[in-house]
């Protein structure tokens, strides 16, 4: 790292022109070559289903992932019953080039008509049918305490990570913004929840030992590990939330040993735990985006912050709030130089105005995870539950207006 801070602007100039180079063209190409062609007429297709059925003017769309790992629409014909989320299908449909060629989700399309598909392995996890049902019991929580429309889709999709119901004109608010990462549940939500549970089982910090200091850490690192996976089977195990909590669960194991705990060592274990038992997430692109935002923030932000003294003779009352809007300015600069080379290539988009986003986002995404821990543990007490629902509500409007005041920006997304 001393090397590092040596060179930084050799560092800043040099490792994002080579992630570039290295990420456009031969990844790239690799990528191509292994892209599944459209069929020129009707055959049978082998595919797992991926997602939960979305319905549309004439069909039930779902996600699925063919043997080569490329991932394929299916809309399947109404009036008919549907495959369950991880059932093995055997489907007779004829794939097409959707309209959006460049679909960052899948490139292909097929239409799947009543009695042209048969279900060869059904889904035999229980755990995700009662993880499911916990999602949409507490967005219809929510529902319940008079949050609705793009409020309640929004929310849903920041604390639960069910996106169903968010409209195509706030999804492209989010992205022209430089705000998808707040709606993808990821890193930033695992680490938020994880320092709110961490305040409220300490009190505020002021929780004395019981019996001795080693036996009060590990009890609070097991309870919080604990609800970090659960929160990680509530959000449907996506490859960033299982990256974040492997780095907690590490991070937590390591604070009750006395140890270092957040490192590039924690982020590759984690990426070989995630690829031992879903060796197809290597081609996702919420793992590759993970993983190169996490690793450019632990290269980067160093040299970033030693760029950017805060001189430490300021009055407490303005050196930490200018800490704070460093470090944000740095992470959101980090985070932005790793991902950058996928997301022009996946994308063929860059926001302008992301640092501008993220100031006012972030601190926002802190309030309304808060909130909403808030509002369903205590949300069943006559008042406070609709004052909470209130507030919560009055900060995703917020967030929704800010973001879409951002697109509306000139030039706030540059598509190449």
């Amino acid at each position: 790292m001393n090397r590092l801070q040596a060179y930084p602007f050799a560092v800043l100039v040099l490792i994002p022109v080579t992630a570039i180079l290295l990420g456009l063209y031969p990844f790239g190409t690799a990528r191509r070559l292994t892209t599944a062609l459209p069929d020129q007429k009707p055959v049978n297709h082998l595919v797992v289903i991926t997602s939960e059925p979305v319905e549309k003017a004439k069909s039930f769309r779902l996600d699925a992932i063919l043997p080569t790992g490329e991932n394929i629409f299916l809309y399947f014909e109404k009036d008919t019953l549907l495959p369950a989320y991880l059932d093995t299908v055997l489907v007779y449909t004829r794939l097409a080039v959707p309209q959006t060629p460049y679909s960052i989700k899948a490139k292909l399309k097929g239409y799947v008509p009543k009695g042209a598909w048969t279900i060869l392995h059904p889904n035999i996890r229980p755990w995700y049918t009662t993880a499911k049902g916990w999602q949409l019991r507490l967005v219809a929580r929510y529902r319940e305490l008079g949050i609705s429309g793009q409020e309640l889709a929004t929310l849903s999709a920041l604390t639960l990570g069910y996106r169903d119901d968010l409209e195509p004109d706030t999804k492209h608010a989010f992205q022209a913004a430089g705000a998808m990462h707040i709606l993808a549940v990821s890193g930033l939500h695992t680490g938020i929840l994880m320092t709110v549970l961490l305040v409220l089982f300490t009190c505020f910090g002021r929780w004395k030992p019981l019996y001795d200091e080693r036996l009060r850490q590990m009890l609070l690192s097991g309870s919080v590990v604990l609800l970090l996976w659960c929160y990680a089977a509530l959000t449907g195990w996506t490859p960033s939330v299982v990256r974040s909590v492997i780095m907690c669960t590490i991070y937590m194991a390591a604070l009750t040993f006395h140890r270092q705990g957040v490192s590039l060592n924690t982020v590759f274990a984690a990426a070989f735990f995630i690829l031992i038992f879903r060796p197809m997430d290597l081609y996702s692109v919420s793992f590759q985006l993970s993983f190169a935002a996490v690793i450019a923030i632990l290269i980067f932000v160093p040299v970033l912050n030693a760029l950017i003294p805060i001189p430490y003779y300021w009055p407490k009352l303005i050196e930490k709030p200018l800490l704070y809007i460093r470090d944000l300015i740095t992470v959101s600069l980090a985070a932005q130089a790793g991902t950058m080379p996928f997301t022009l290539y996946y994308y063929g988009q860059f926001s302008t105005y992301f640092l501008l986003t993220n100031l006012v986002v972030i601190p926002l995404a802190f309030v309304i995870m808060g909130l909403s821990i808030a509002t369903l543990t205590i949300g069943a007490i006559p008042y406070v539950g609709e004052g909470l629902a209130y507030l919560l509500n009055t900060a995703v409007w917020c967030l929704n207006h800010y973001t879409a005041w951002i697109e509306s920006l000139p030039f706030a997304l540059i598509t190449i």
